[in-house]
């Protein structure tokens, strides 16, 4: 929960102080107390963990049928515009990359998508490598990821290492050249030799 809610105030506007929500969803046919005071315990430690950081955070605990449609109903009445989900099903177990939840949700909820699997503290993070596919840039999603990536830049004075083809890697230079961030940009295109 702690890295979940530092990334999550890593990648959001500085001046966004109030646009922070946590999510907990629990099954509508259950009445177990027991996973109602464990979320409740979670969104807590979230809310002290964003204080900490000088940012609210709306604790959002859902009862719905299951978690996919807890989540996307979530982010439509709330209009969310970023989702980050801490990876807990293992990669590779499923027919998918990342389970059934998770692409769920990437199938279901139109918003860019952060899945994290913190293997250290976010602070302790010298420089992000980005590998872009080919022609991101068309896609509708491309300035919202960027911008993010940016914030993440910014806010931890790390190094952000792009590689990406040669026209993705152009337009990332004219934001660079007006949006300064510490960042190295290399040309990659052949995803064979990943």
């Amino acid at each position: 929960v702690d890295e979940l809610i530092n990334l999550s105030v890593t990648l959001k506007s500085k001046k966004n102080k109030a646009g922070l929500f946590a999510l907990n969803v629990i099954s509508k046919n259950t009445s177990n107390s027991v996973l109602e005071n464990k979320a409740n315990k979670i969104l807590d430690r979230a809310a002290i963990v964003a204080a900490s950081t000088d940012n609210k955070l709306n604790m959002l605990m859902r009862y719905d049928l299951n978690i996919l449609n807890g989540v996307s109903s979530v982010v439509k009445e709330h209009k969310i515009s970023d989702i980050i989900l801490g990876q807990t099903e293992s990669l590779g177990a499923h027919d998918s990359l990342f389970g059934p939840l998770t692409d769920g949700v990437l199938n279901k909820c139109n918003t860019t998508t952060f899945i994290y699997k913190s293997v250290q503290s976010i602070a302790t993070i010298k420089r992000f490598i980005i590998v872009i596919p080919e022609r991101a840039e068309r896609e509708i999603g491309f300035p919202f990821w960027l911008l993010k990536v940016w914030n993440l830049g910014k806010n931890t004075n790390s190094k952000i290492v792009f590689y990406g083809s040669e026209a993705t890697i152009s337009l990332i230079k004219d934001v660079h050249a007006k949006h300064p961030v510490a960042a190295e940009f290399n040309h990659f295109s052949d995803w064979e030799e990943f």
